[in-house]
């Protein structure tokens, strides 16, 4: 049996997905990262899903583990059906009360309109980590503009 050093283990740092897992998929991936031994996992850096439908349920799975493995500093959930209560729940990982590091968030193509602006801004206004934002085609009016521009005068 060959013995294994730890400088010999090289760790996954990125967990990308481009195919369909549905809410459940992306809970059962985000659970698991949270629990596993020792928990949570703390060598993820980056989460990308794109066009997983993971829904707003997937979000929440997804920030449930940011909040307890601040190490992700780029999230990506392009074209999975997020509504503003999935922009809640960004929300509170991208707070500064969070301990989150998260450097780059994009969330094109989802229908949450200004109303998920509204919320995301409440946790931006005061974020010192974000350096990109992209939120295009996600349906956001002058009622969602005038939040960007609060969250962009303050900081």
């Amino acid at each position: 049996m060959q013995e294994v050093e730890d400088g010999d283990i090289e760790f996954l740092t990125k967990f990308h997905f481009w195919d369909e897992l549905g809410w459940e998929g992306v809970r059962a991936i985000m659970d698991s990262l949270r629990t596993i031994a020792p928990a949570p996992y703390p060598h993820c850096k980056s989460i990308r899903l794109w066009k997983t439908f993971c829904e707003d349920e997937g979000v929440r799975a997804v920030c449930q583990y940011i909040e307890v493995a601040p190490n992700v500093q780029i999230l990506e959930l392009l074209d999975n059906k997020v509504t503003p209560l999935g922009c809640e729940f960004v929300s509170r990982i991208i707070h500064p009360k969070s301990n989150s590091q998260l450097k780059i968030l994009k969330m094109d193509h989802n229908p949450f309109g200004s109303e998920g602006m509204i919320r995301l801004a409440e946790g931006m206004s005061m974020n010192k980590t974000l350096e990109q934002v992209s939120l295009t085609y996600c349906g956001i009016d002058s009622n969602g503009a005038r939040a960007i521009f609060e969250v962009l005068i303050n900081t």
